[in-house]
């Protein structure tokens, strides 16, 4: 987005907060399993998981680490472990 302010992306920032909620419930359970069934679900959607909702997910992942983390540039953020930029985020605090 930072590349590109001006574009809008039809998946980012699709869910309510309340889905939001609901998804992370689901893929905070399961994210660091190797199950090609969770994450066939988490990238094409179920009846229950919206389509993209991992991208939306990810996106507010990503605004929150920046803004708990505003010394950190996209330099730095692309060579983090993703557990650690998910911790120093605070996602599961808002």
């Amino acid at each position: 987005m930072e590349l590109f302010p001006n574009t809008k992306h039809p998946i980012i920032k699709t869910l309510s907060k309340r889905q939001e909620n609901r998804v992370w419930e689901f893929l905070s359970s399961e994210m660091f399993m190797r199950n090609s069934e969770f994450y066939d679900k988490m990238m094409v959607g179920t009846n229950e998981i919206p389509t993209g909702s991992v991208y939306s997910i990810g996106f507010c992942i990503i605004e929150s680490f920046k803004t708990n983390s505003p010394q950190a540039n996209d330099e730095k953020l692309i060579d983090m472990i993703s557990g650690q930029i998910l911790l120093l985020c605070k996602y599961d605090e808002e």
